[in-house]
């Protein structure tokens, strides 16, 4: 375990499994990697999708999580959502009432790769559903512009909307954000700017920033240490580590 403090539980939001892009690491990483990656570095659970979801068909990936993740503890299950599933009316119920009995942890989207804009009223009854059930949504930062993220963030006030993937050239989009909306949080996984944890924690609180990878693409444990060596208080490392993240998805 490369983590010295042993009081810190890390719960990763950002990790997939199946194929992918990058072509510098071997592909397709499969559950079992998953698993291996996550007793390797420490780790107690993550979020997890499917890539087929994304690179393929969102119905038939997100399925396949299912049927891939059944009774495997430590891991809560991310949905890929596209206009066309909450879109008519009877599909939109369908979906939602899917999501409800799979138990599924959080919805992520991807407008740029799958060609949409939010802002159009794409995916509103997704969003309403999501508002009303408090159930997270994930986006990366290059696949959503930053009128699409306000009008998220204005318009449905108890979507918990963690944004990922976010270096640190964005901080100055990401503080308005923060001090404007208390449904955003951000997940630190490519937020690697000296002192920034420690930035973030003094300005706006511990609350609202979690602890990610980028799983298979990057590794946890450097994410782990930035965490772990941080200046800030056990409390607030906890929160950041697992904390925040299981706060978000305990719907009861």
């Amino acid at each position: 375990m490369s983590i010295i403090n042993n009081e810190l539980l890390f719960y990763d939001c950002n990790a997939f499994i199946g194929n992918h892009q990058n072509p510098y690491v071997d592909s397709p990483f499969e559950l079992n990697m998953l698993e291996d990656t996550i007793k390797a570095s420490g780790l107690n659970g993550s979020l997890v999708y499917h890539s087929a979801s994304v690179l393929y068909d969102a119905s038939y990936g997100n399925k396949k999580l299912i049927e891939e993740t059944k009774n495997k503890s430590g891991l809560h299950l991310i949905w890929i959502a596209i206009p066309e599933l909450c879109n008519p009316e009877k599909e939109a119920e369908l979906f939602f009432s899917q999501i409800i009995e799979n138990k599924i942890s959080a919805i992520k989207i991807f407008p740029r790769y799958h060609n949409y804009n939010v802002s159009t009223g794409a995916i509103d009854k997704l969003l309403s559903f999501l508002d009303e059930e408090k159930i997270p949504l994930l986006v990366n930062q290059e696949e959503i512009s930053w009128d699409e993220i306000t009008y998220i963030l204005a318009k449905y006030k108890n979507v918990p909307f963690l944004l990922q993937s976010t270096g640190y050239r964005m901080e100055r989009y990401i503080i308005s954000f923060f001090e404007k909306y208390k449904n955003f949080y951000l997940d630190i996984s490519r937020y690697q700017a000296h002192g920034g944890i420690e930035y973030l924690c003094r300005q706006f609180g511990s609350e609202h920033i979690f602890f990610g990878s980028g799983m298979p693409v990057f590794s946890p444990e450097p994410i782990m240490m930035m965490i772990d060596n941080a200046k800030i208080s056990l409390e607030e490392k906890q929160n950041i580590s697992s904390k925040n993240l299981l706060r978000l998805i305990d719907r009861g």
